[in-house]
């Protein structure tokens, strides 16, 4: 499956506070399509998602990426979040979380 939604329309929703329950899906759509330049961004989302400890729409982010590497990014997420005991599991429910439920329920 292929995406059919534009760079730019997906951008624009992950910019605006109004489609905040709406990122999720389109940060899918991200590591769902072909372009490197995108594949390229969720990495990199990932990777600060990591290092920081805490992101909005970290199991969105996380997915993308499984979607981009396959299992070697599963054994990496396992790694960093369940295997790394100065991690707990507050700290992955407070970023899957995170700014994502604050938009539920509004238009």
């Amino acid at each position: 499956m292929r995406p059919r939604v534009a760079r730019a329309d997906i951008a624009r929703v992950l910019r605006d506070p109004r489609w905040r329950e709406w990122a999720p899906i389109h940060i899918l759509f991200l590591g769902l399509g072909d372009d490197p330049a995108d594949h390229a961004f969720v990495r990199r989302m990932a990777e600060l998602a990591a290092t920081r400890g805490n992101a909005p729409d970290l199991a969105a982010w996380m997915t993308a990426l499984v979607e981009i590497v396959g299992p070697p990014a599963v054994a990496a997420l396992r790694r960093t979040y369940v295997e790394d005991e100065a991690r707990g599991v507050e700290e992955v429910a407070r970023a899957g979380d995170g700014a994502g439920g604050a938009g539920r329920g509004r238009r």
